[in-house]
């Protein structure tokens, strides 16, 4: 077990952006992380100039820590779990990135399914694009010039210590909800005989990614480094067949595999808070609710957060029940992220008026944040053709942020397709001025190259689809 071979400082959080703290109060600088992670965590998003400038004086500060965080019920830019690991890698803490996902996150593991993920999260540069090889089950290149590795956790690289160990608990759930490998023996894959410097370990309950019940996966990785032993490996096998069974229907075979687990001494709350989604399923609600409040007696943490249990169903999709809990969240403090998430809801059902009317109703002072307001709205509107609307709002994202590229490429595409590719052009032509040399710069050239066609400008048109292949 990996507590037996290397010394480790190890740190549990409940939000991964604790993680770069944490590597700043430590004086890390250059080095290789191990990031296993159902997400990347370096997207850009929240990311500006102002928030980087303030980043380089991170430590040791915790009231400039304070002020440097986002998160959904508050300011939207920031750090935030999506982005930490993008600020350590543009900081210089981060020299070497591994990123480990769970297999089976793709369908196939070709370039342009790594680079449809890679673009969920983060604007690529051009640079980077024709760096990636597939090397030994490995996608080798870089991101913003620092190496990066996509892998999963049979086709590691050669890991030299020192490294970075940075583990979020959602990597072991699956699209079902279950826990698809067992943690312990993923860890141990991980650490090898080296041990890594310092491990952070983010149980991630809190904005939905990790459902409540397996928040426990944080404390087994934490125990099997500091004190490996029988009944840990037990407890965690037991667990596992447990959640088997009753994703099966077998509910009384789940129960009492819980029950054996708890026998064991080890995740008493989990095991009985399983217990009572076990009795849940059986629509036995009495023996649910007593199963519920014993664990929550022997750990408050596991008291069901409104907020969490939305979010974790708007992530799994199941957006009726995610709905409803999002109306039991609604308060004073949530409503900036409630209507936010009813708002894309709506979007992905197909129901953009409603959708549009719940964008309206979020209140926000930042410009930058009522620039993003702005682009979602004119973006579900000008995907449903009403433009002249959208075109109101990308103008008024541009007066806000007068150097947005994608405000300015919106509205150079309303424009375009409102027959006024004259007047389009010039704003695309400034999009492409303000963009950076990345994926969304090839767009905005696609963008430009359509409306010197409209215009009649066939040469130029050719010219723009010239460089976008090249």
């Amino acid at each position: 077990m990996p507590g037996e071979t290397f010394l480790v400082k190890p740190f549990l959080m409940e939000d991964h952006s604790e993680a770069l703290k944490i590597w700043a109060d430590h004086g890390i600088r250059g080095s290789l992380v191990i990031h296993v992670d159902a997400h990347p965590d370096f997207s850009e998003e929240g990311l500006d100039e102002q928030v980087l400038d303030k980043a380089q004086s991170l430590s040791p500060s915790p009231i400039l820590w304070e002020s440097l965080q986002a998160d959904l019920k508050g300011a939207w830019f920031g750090i935030h779990c999506g982005n930490y690991l993008a600020v350590a890698m543009k900081m210089g803490m981060i020299a070497r990135c591994v990123w480990v996902l769970p297999k089976g996150l793709f369908p196939d593991f070709s370039f342009q399914a790594v680079l449809s993920q890679l673009s969920l999260w983060v604007d690529v540069p051009l640079e980077d694009l024709n760096r990636f090889a597939l090397k030994e089950g490995r996608w080798e290149g870089s991101l913003w010039g620092i190496p990066l590795i996509l892998c999963d956790s049979e086709h590691l690289p050669e890991i030299s210590a020192p490294y970075l160990l940075d583990i979020d608990v959602d990597y072991f759930i699956g699209e079902d909800s279950r826990i698809w490998t067992p943690p312990s023996e993923v860890l141990s894959r991980l650490c090898g005989n080296k041990g890594p410097e310092i491990l952070t370990i983010a149980y991630s309950v809190s904005g939905g990614y990790t459902p409540l019940e397996h928040r426990f996966i944080g404390d087994l990785l934490l125990e099997h480094v500091l004190s490996p032993s029988p009944p840990l490996d037990r407890a965690e096998s037991l667990i596992i067949k447990g959640d088997g069974a009753r994703a099966e229907g077998r509910l009384k075979e789940a129960r009492a595999l819980y029950e054996e687990a708890a026998r064991t001494g080890k995740f008493l709350p989990a095991a009985l808070y399983k217990a009572g989604l076990a009795f849940t399923s059986e629509e036995e609600p009495e023996k649910a609710r007593e199963a519920f409040e014993k664990s929550e007696e022997l750990d408050p943490r596991f008291r069901p957060d409104p907020l969490d249990e939305a979010l974790v169903r708007y992530r799994l999709k199941d957006f009726d029940n995610a709905l409803h809990w999002f109306e039991k969240a609604e308060t004073p403090t949530t409503g900036k992220v409630c209507y936010l998430m009813k708002a894309l809801i709506a979007e992905e059902k197909r129901e953009w008026r409603e959708a549009l009317e719940l964008f309206s109703k979020i209140v926000v002072e930042d410009p930058r944040e009522k620039t993003a307001l702005l682009l979602m709205k004119a973006r579900i509107s000008e995907e449903n053709g009403a433009l002249a609307f959208a075109q109101d709002c990308y103008e008024q994202a541009c007066a806000l942020q007068p150097l947005s590229p994608a405000a300015h490429w919106g509205l150079g595409r309303c424009l375009s397709a409102r027959f006024r590719a004259p007047e389009g052009i010039p704003l695309l032509r400034k999009a492409l001025r303000l963009a950076k040399p990345t994926l969304q710069s090839l767009a905005i050239r696609t963008s430009l190259s359509r409306a010197y066609r409209d215009a009649g400008m066939t040469a130029l048109a050719q010219g723009e689809e010239r460089r976008v292949l090249e």
